[in-house]
């Protein structure tokens, strides 16, 4: 399955704390990159203004077979899917969730422009492809 910048996937991610299955965003196709799909701001995110800056909000409405409920998407890391992702969304096709919407799309343009803690080199390409 070849994928697009924009498509929505659940997968298991070991950036996580702990690793767990995650529904997340594709933003660079080359090299391959994700944002992650959280269901709120956390409290550490909530203290620190330079991190709020690169998370934004997304709505169900619009994205209602991606999302259970309006999320946020952490525009201040890139995320490295880990090995065998590729087979696994082969193998499990039921783990792609489709295309966001375009006002989805905007807002994390917008994370990525405003986020502080983007690398970059990261920025960079992120805007170049987004």
């Amino acid at each position: 399955m070849v994928l697009d910048i924009g498509d929505a996937v659940r997968l298991w991610f070991q950036a996580t704390n702990p690793p767990k299955e995650k529904r997340a965003i594709v933003v660079s196709t080359n090299p391959c990159w994700f944002f992650l799909i959280n269901s709120s701001i956390n409290n550490f995110q909530k203290k620190r203004p330079d991190i709020l800056r690169g998370i934004v909000e997304i709505y169900f409405d619009g994205n209602n077979g991606i999302l259970r409920h309006d999320s946020v998407v952490d525009c201040n890391e890139v995320i490295v899917p880990a090995a065998g992702w590729e087979e696994l969304l082969e193998d499990e096709p039921h783990r792609y969730l489709g295309p966001i919407d375009r006002r989805a799309r905007r807002a994390i343009r917008r994370g990525v422009t405003d986020s502080a803690t983007l690398i970059g080199v990261h920025k960079t390409i992120l805007l170049q492809q987004i």
